[in-house]
C-alpha cells in the first residue's frame, strides 16, 4: 500500500512540475504579446486620429459646397 501511495504521490508531483512549467511558458508568451500589443494600440490610435481629422475636413468641405446651393 505504501508503495502505491509513493508512486501516486510521485506522479502527482511530476504533474505539478509540468503544470508549473506550462504556467511559466504562458506567462512568458503573454508578456511578449503584451509588449507588442501596446505598440499596436498606440499606432492604431494615431491612425484613427488622422482619419478623424480627415473626416472632419471633408464634412466641412461638403457643407461649404452644399450650403451655398441650398441658399440659392
Amino acid at each position: 500500500m505504501d508503495a502505491e501511495l509513493k508512486v501516486s504521490l510521485q506522479a502527482i508531483r511530476e504533474q505539478l512540475e509540468e503544470l508549473k512549467e506550462q504556467q511559466a511558458e504562458v506567462q512568458r508568451e503573454f508578456r511578449a504579446w503584451a509588449k507588442t500589443a501596446e505598440a499596436r494600440y498606440r499606432q492604431s490610435q494615431a491612425v484613427m486620429k488622422v482619419l478623424d481629422e480627415r473626416v472632419m475636413f471633408l464634412e466641412e468641405r461638403v457643407q461649404e459646397i452644399v450650403l451655398p446651393r441650398r441658399a440659392s
